[in-house]
């Protein structure tokens, strides 16, 4: 299995995965090693190895860059993969899987929740970037006749990089002010959870439908805000909550965000519970939590 973008949070939990359960020989490249906008650099080392799968975690994420640098979103989350796949479907057998990690941000404009079969509707550069990354994929892939999956995932976090869940501890901890969005919603995802479901498409492919899927923890219907998610951070460190202030995300963020990036499984057996994985992560992140 090659991983590229191996060096993001993401990519370091497949690279874990695959080591740690003996599944399958996996080697990750980071951006220094392969650039995945570049189409010969891609095609050397797929011809080199020779990859039965291949999981392509390499993207641009930060969204206020995204919404600056359009172009170069566009040649990652978009040209990247489909370089990939390309370059796959020229020089394999025509069995080879490929996995694009995709997000919930291609959804947004106004939908409470969304399922795999319910349009996109992205509402920012790197939503729109992600979604054309999607369909670049779906059509390589058919013409190198390729089994392929879309796998989506909703606010990731992981141990390799400090996300808003860590920053909310920290807050919480030193009792600084500490503002989260009361209006947006979504499906706060363990990218170590968000992993271990992903190897099942490439263990066991024959199982699965070329397509879309959504990999997310159980939440509410309408998922959860970033203000309840700090407010349970809060419960597990038994924290003060004096210091949380609930806000509009519109008073926070530079570049618009989505209403709702709430994902509703509907092909696969969701993730465990939204809390109990987050109270796993801490326990695990920090020996002192609850």
């Amino acid at each position: 299995v090659l991983i590229f973008g191996g060096d993001g949070m993401v990519g370091r939990e497949f690279k874990d995965r695959f080591l740690n359960s003996n599944l399958v020989p996996a080697f990750s490249f980071s951006k220094k090693k392969v650039d995945i906008t570049l189409a010969r650099s891609v095609a050397a080392a797929i011809k080199k190895y020779r990859p039965y799968a291949v999981v392509n975690c390499a993207a641009l994420v930060n969204v206020d860059y995204c919404e600056k640098h359009p172009i170069e979103a566009w040649q990652v989350n978009a040209v990247g993969p489909a370089n990939i796949v390309r370059a796959l479907g020229k020089s394999g057998s025509g069995k080879e899987v490929f996995i694009q990690v995709s997000t919930a941000a291609v959804f947004g404009g106004g939908a409470k929740n969304s399922s795999e079969n319910d349009n996109p509707n992205p509402v920012n550069v790197y939503g729109w970037s992600k979604l054309a990354g999607e369909k670049l994929v779906e059509a390589e892939s058919k013409l190198g006749r390729l089994k392929f999956f879309i796998l989506r995932a909703s606010w990731i976090y992981s141990k390799y990089r400090e996300t808003f869940v860590d920053v909310a501890a920290k807050a919480l901890l030193n009792r600084d002010n500490f503002p989260a969005a009361r209006d947006q919603f979504g499906s706060p995802t363990w990218a170590r959870d968000f992993a271990a479901s992903s190897s099942q498409f490439i263990s066991m492919p024959a199982r699965f439908k070329n397509g879309i899927y959504h990999i997310a923890s159980k939440t509410p219907l309408k998922g959860v805000s970033k203000y309840e998610i700090a407010r349970e951070i809060a419960k597990i460190f038994s924290a003060d909550t004096r210091c949380l202030k609930a806000v509009s995300g519109n008073d926070i963020f530079e570049t618009i965000r989505p209403a709702s990036v709430t994902l509703i499984n509907t092909k696969i057996k969701p993730l465990p519970d939204w809390q109990q994985s987050l109270r796993e992560f801490f326990k695990k992140k920090y020996n002192h939590a609850g």
